[in-house]
């Protein structure tokens, strides 16, 4: 199977209407600094989205040749990516012709301004490769920017490219040293003196600024554009891995770095967050996300268990409040990241929301989501700024969505929670020998989890006989599988863990509608089967072992035993028979009527609405709206879209991301209300 990186873009085309290319500004990667991930764009519309064409297509593939893969891992700050290459084509099969590329689309190499230039034309998909290139698949989670009438990308290929957004034509195109931040590049506005900048991080912990207009390295930041950020952090661990993984953040003449490390062993390279001049690339400001002695919050590191510590990193995505000059940084787990038996204490500030002067690092208040994480539950979406309504008064306040499913609301000054948390007991069972794990664990009052946080074995999908037994057969294994939660132990015995470490939710994290003053989170269910086992330690902390997560002995055949074994996909947790949840909390003053909910097991879920009626017993229509996994099987399975209306009645049914938005419209259609009295049992939509 050919697999290619494409990115695209479609505008509305109506019938008996000229075609618009208009677009307002996306200069940051969630938008703005604040992290909405909001437009405000209202031409797409749900009456007009179906009438949406392909305009064009930009396929970001581009061939690397093997001595510019290997040059490209080894090169050093300041050096050249080697051989500059033809880069990826606009349009492709099927996509309308683009216009002919103008003279000035350059390519440049990372550490050489102006030198090696050729003209790079986006000629199709049939555009010549040199015979020495191979084509290597990559993927990414870049986000376009867009200013003015340019498109910003980086590309898995070692390309940072600047496109015509309205035709996909290439303007410039930067040949990187190597592979840059899957999750981004940054934009800085200039000031006046100078022109704008892009910034880019790479994976091997390179920080390029690279001019917008021109497409050519700043020859003042760094050396010649290429800024080397290792040094100061990870001086003492020059074979472990540091890299960029996320967009930096900008405030002012600044541009703030986080990082991603290894998760184990212990000791490695610092996770500190840093500010560096967006013109020379001085360093500004460090904030010591591991507290250094004589700073705050140090003393809760016991002995010296802080020294050499690795994790504790940013490598998600930082916000800025820019108005008030306040950074939100979004801490991650103390390495290693699932045994915490050389690193006793809550770990401050691993899995932490941080608040720092932005133009100093100075540390203005901070909020734990996890004491001694030890399931890898960091902090990784971007804090996003909103405004609440309480008591009639509107209170700035940040919102952090967790890998557990946990919505945490701070107040934006002070970082008190702005809804009541509570320190929730946890059992202590299966623990490994050597760690002292926290007895409780803070947990919002609301809004409820939003996604399964615990399992027992009554919860077991019942699908069919054989699908049953495969399900116990799998609780079975080596004696006995535990289960348990929220915030279950990963421990010596193999067990169930909801959610497992890739959430919940994750570093897509939320967007935010200030009109509604709506929250939009992405969540998923995702369980883990693990165990730990002892294994050789680097003896760093004075023992010679330590423990890691592996799957179970010997899994269920067709299965390979991994540290990554998802139990949902598995398809024997009853989230894929009944969605268990209702979220019926909505920031702000909301009286749309509007909930998103999930459908009970053994209960009808109760909707309140505008008129203070329920859902049970309300003579109203319910219309379902289908997710994306439920719109795919329809159109896989031909399913019809009356049998996801499932709101009232006995819930049933298989389908593993219903997602129904439940809106009340009395005496409207009392066919459908009719409908939903005479199905008891809905006809089931049938696993995959």
């Amino acid at each position: 199977m050919n697999i290619r990186t494409v990115f695209w873009i479609s505008l509305l085309a109506s019938a008996g209407c000229p075609m618009v290319y208009g677009q307002t500004d996306w200069p940051n990667y969630s938008h703005d600094a604040g992290g909405s991930r909001f437009s405000p764009l209202q031409q797409i519309k749900t009456t007009n989205v179906s009438k949406l064409k392909l305009l064009w297509t930009f396929d970001s593939t581009a061939p690397l040749t093997d001595a510019q893969a290997a040059g490209g891992r080894r090169a050093g700050a300041g050096a050249g990516a080697g051989q500059n290459q033809q880069g990826g084509a606009a349009n492709g099969p099927g996509a309308p012709a683009a216009p002919a590329e103008p003279a000035a689309a350059k390519v440049q190499s990372a550490g050489s301004p102006g030198a090696g230039d050729a003209s790079a034309s986006a000629q199709g998909a049939g555009a010549a490769r040199p015979a020495a290139a191979r084509n290597r698949v990559r993927t990414s989670k870049t986000t376009p920017l867009v200013v003015g009438n340019t498109m910003y990308l980086s590309t898995p290929y070692n390309r940072l490219v600047a496109l015509n957004p309205e035709t996909g034509g290439k303007l410039w195109e930067f040949m990187l040293p190597s592979s840059p931040s899957s999750r981004g590049i940054s934009y800085w506005t200039g000031d006046g003196k100078h022109a704008p900048e892009v910034f880019v991080g790479t994976n091997d912990g390179r920080l390029i600024a690279v001019d917008a207009k021109t497409g050519v390295a700043v020859a003042s930041f760094g050396t010649n554009g290429v800024l080397d950020v290792k040094p100061g952090v990870a001086d003492a661990f020059p074979d472990k891995h540091y890299g960029i993984s996320s967009a930096p953040a900008i405030y002012k003449n600044l541009v703030i770095t986080g990082c991603q490390l290894q998760e184990m062993p212990s000791k490695g390279p610092s996770g500190d967050v840093r500010a560096w001049d967006v013109l020379t690339g001085k360093l500004v400001w460090t904030f010591h996300t591991l507290p250094r002695p004589g700073e705050l919050n140090h003393n809760v590191w016991q002995e010296d268990q802080w020294q050499g510590r690795g994790g504790l990193n940013a490598w998600g995505l930082i916000t800025v409040d820019t108005k008030n000059g306040i950074a939100f940084l979004p801490v991650g787990t103390p390495t290693t990241d699932f045994y915490g038996g050389d690193r006793h204490g809550s770990n401050l500030y691993g899995s932490s929301v941080v608040a720092v002067d932005a133009a100093t690092g100075k540390l203005k208040w901070y909020f734990q989501t996890v004491h001694h994480d030890n399931w890898d539950y960091d902090d990784t979406a971007a804090p996003v700024l909103i405004t609440v309504k309480q008591h009639g008064k509107d209170i700035p306040a940040v919102a952090q969505v967790t890998k557990q499913g946990l919505l945490f609301i701070l107040n934006r000054f002070t970082g008190k929670p702005i809804y009541d948390v509570v320190e929730q007991p946890v059992a202590l069972d299966n623990i490994p020998p050597g760690d002292d794990p926290s007895p409780t664990q803070p947990v919002p009052v609301k809004p409820p989890p939003l996604t399964r946080v615990s399992f027992a074995p009554d919860e077991l999908a019942k699908l069919t006989p054989e699908h049953d037994k495969a399900c116990k057969d799998l609780l079975s294994l080596e004696g006995g599988v535990m289960t348990g939660g929220p915030f279950p132990e990963y421990g010596p015995k193999l067990r169930v863990i909801f959610p497992g470490w890739t959430g919940g939710s994750n570093w897509w994290g939320m967007s935010y509608d200030p009109s509604l003053g709506y929250l939009f989170i992405n969540t998923k269910a995702d369980g883990m089967l693990n165990k730990l086992v002892k294994t050789q330690s680097d003896g760093y902390f004075g023992e010679d072992y330590t423990y890691e997560r592996v799957g179970p002995d010997k899994p269920p055949p067709g299965r390979v035993a991994r540290s990554v074994w998802i139990v949902s996909r598995t398809r024997c947790s009853r989230d894929f028979d009944h969605r268990a949840r209702e979220c019926r909390w909505l920031i702000g003053d909301c009286r749309r009527g509007c909930f998103h909910c999930r459908i009970g097991r053994s209960q009808v879920p109760r909707l309140r609405f505008e008129d203070g009626k329920d859902s049970v017993g309300n003579a109203a229509q319910f219309s379902g709206v289908l997710c994306a996994d439920c719109l795919q099987r329809k159109r896989r399975q031909g399913i019809r879209r009356r049998d996801v209306q499932r709101v009232g009645g006995q819930t049933g049914g298989t389908c593993t991301s219903l997602c129904l938005r439940v809106v009340a419209s009395v005496n409207r259609d009392r066919r459908n209300e009719q409908r939903l009295k005479q199905r008891n049992n809905p006809a089931a939509l049938g696993g995959e």
